[in-house]
């Protein structure tokens, strides 16, 4: 299949659309996470929990910044940072909140 891809597409767009295909049945629905943060199945691999992270970043504004702070604090620590960071640099203000400040100070030992 990669042979395939990449005479059309070339090596590198076509090791990404591989890649993609792997972990795409594996993503839970980014609505589904936003409507129901403490149900929502988290996933496992890496890929996907890179991938949901990135996602949400992309959705988040004021009305579910609390949700996906819900969720985020499910995935591993190292997820947790690298989402809350992309979310504090995407809205600044969100430092102010109070899931913000309660993640802050349940991880003051990690951000250290």
């Amino acid at each position: 299949m990669f042979y395939g891809v990449a005479s059309l597409v070339g090596d590198g767009p076509a090791g990404e659309y591989i890649a993609y295909k792997q972990i795409y049945a594996d993503l839970p629905d980014i609505d589904d996470i936003i409507a129901k943060p403490t149900t929502t199945k988290v996933p496992v691999g890496t890929s996907v929990m890179f991938a949901v992270s990135s996602a949400l970043v992309s959705r988040v504004d004021a009305n579910n910044f609390e949700a996906i702070m819900k969720y985020v604090r499910r995935l591993p620590v190292e997820y947790q940072i690298v989402s809350i960071r992309d979310c504090l640099a995407k809205d600044p203000s969100f430092i102010k909140t109070p899931p913000y400040t309660k993640w802050q100070n349940d991880n003051a030992d990690v951000l250290l």
